[in-house]
């Protein structure tokens, strides 16, 4: 775990070089010169689930995302490598009902996991403003809790022991930048690693993924 922890250190620090070395262009006749670098702050909203050879969630969770990101390598106006660093709500939810004869029951449950996310991108954005972006997201569980509801009650617990700690996920997503810095764009993060821990239950039997896709405004500076 130490080591995972790495990760989000080594990406402050590139902040922080490309912050005070930012790569300039010559921009023709007028002389002018413009940087591919640029940092910005975001919030999303996250409509998430979990899928898998034993995934018994069957409704969308609806949570957020926000953190900061930026340019960490540019190869040109238009090609870049970016990185960020977001802290993401993520689960899934599940319903069930039951009627007929003499008895009948409903009962919800949710699955809220909180991550500390880092994805690293390419992302080719045209001089219009219009962009796309590929890369890797390693994940850290931050939390995991268990709500639920039923005609008898309702409860929750904690399960963060029943899921891993680390996840991976490939983010693929599009967006437009407008000039006066404000971005929109939406992102789709297929999770390819195992969740569920080694103590679970289920773990030698089943696998469960990630599937988060996020609404997202930036805004860049």
């Amino acid at each position: 775990m130490k080591k995972l922890m790495i990760i989000p250190a080594l990406i402050v620090f590139a902040f922080s070089i490309q912050a005070q070395n930012p790569v300039q262009h010559d921009q023709g006749n007028n002389k002018k010169k413009k940087t591919d670098f640029y940092a910005d702050v975001f919030g999303a909203v996250n409509l998430s689930n979990i899928n898998g050879s034993h995934s018994s969630h069957s409704s969308t969770l609806v949570g957020a995302q926000f953190g900061a990101g930026a340019t960490v390598l540019g190869f040109s106006q238009v090609m870049s490598i970016r990185a960020e660093l977001a802290f993401s709500m993520q689960g899934a939810k599940y319903n069930s009902s039951s009627s007929g004869g003499s008895s009948s029951y409903s009962s919800s449950s949710s699955l809220h996991l909180n991550y500390i996310n880092v994805p690293i991108f390419a992302r080719y954005q045209t001089p219009g403003g219009f962009y796309g972006e590929l890369g890797i997201q390693p994940g850290f569980l931050v939390s995991a809790k268990s709500s639920y509801s039923y005609s008898g009650g309702s409860g929750s617990s904690d399960v963060k022991k029943q899921y891993n700690s680390f996840d991976f996920g490939i983010p693929i997503g599009i967006g437009y930048k407008f000039k006066d810095k404000i971005g929109v764009g939406v992102r789709v993060v297929p999770g390819v690693s195992n969740i569920e821990s080694s103590t679970s239950s289920y773990s030698s039997q089943y696998t469960e993924h990630n599937f988060v896709t996020s609404i997202r405004a930036s805004y860049a500076f």
